[in-house]
């Protein structure tokens, strides 16, 4: 029911600003927005969204067909604290917290059993839709390698979110989730030159805790990949020095 984004990694100073756009797998888009207002602090901003939707269908006993799309969204805004390389340090280090909003619809088949001895194959035994909106409070831990306009800078990052429903239902029945806690540990790698760059990243979205007695386990402690890749904006390196 959660659906975790690619972590943001900026690596600014102070007045400088980039854009990111790009996919995590095959199936979301994402874009996001940093800026550094002050020394040492950074203002983020993102916006996710499915664009390959899956589609489902059932008939009842009277014929009737219904039809199913799945849908997700959601937004996020963080708030964090930096420190540069220099000629010292050859590190950048940064950290960051925020909160996030998030609505994900989609129709399921659960609980597959044996229909009988005589048919011992898995069938479903409920289908329904699942409905959550939630909110989502991150913090986050992440560090990179000097700029380098010549070459590519790469860093790691951690990330621990907190997901707060509040609405959570299957077949408009109200579910008890049995993980809320995510850890999301990712790697990160940046390379081009001059104001539009490239980065891609790889990670994971690991539940902190599984109830498999819970019925909404699978749903709601279920593990990601963070595969993402897309491209980087800074328009502060549009702008031509005067002469």
């Amino acid at each position: 029911m959660y659906v975790p984004t690619t972590p943001s990694t900026p690596l600014l100073e102070k007045g400088q600003v980039e854009v990111t756009a790009g996919l995590r797998g095959l199936r979301y888009a994402e874009v996001g927005a940093a800026w550094s207002p002050l020394p040492h602090v950074l203002v983020t901003g993102e916006l996710a969204a499915d664009i390959a939707k899956s589609t489902a269908s059932t008939t009842n006993s009277q014929g009737v067909t219904e039809n199913y799309s799945d849908s997700h969204r959601q937004g996020g805004m963080g708030l964090g604290l930096y420190r540069p390389t220099s000629t010292t340090r050859r590190t950048y280090l940064a950290v960051m917290g925020g909160i996030g909003w998030g609505h994900t619809n989609f129709f399921a088949f659960d609980d597959y059993k044996p229909a009988s001895v005589f048919f011992p194959f898995p069938l479903p035994t409920r289908q329904g839709v699942y409905d959550a909106k939630y909110r989502r409070y991150y913090g986050q831990l992440y560090l990179a390698s000097p700029p380098d306009n010549d070459g590519p800078q790469y860093g790691a990052s951690l990330r621990s979110v907190w997901v707060d429903y509040t609405k959570l239902t299957y077949a408009d029945q109200p579910i008890v989730p049995s993980n809320r806690l995510f850890v999301e540990p990712s790697v990160f790698l940046r390379f081009g030159h001059g104001a539009l760059r490239w980065y891609t990243t790889a990670g994971y979205s690991l539940p902190i805790n599984r109830d498999p007695a819970n019925p909404a386990n699978g749903r709601t402690s279920s593990r990601s990949y963070l595969l993402s890749g897309g491209i980087i904006l800074r328009p502060d390196l549009l702008k031509r020095p005067r002469d």
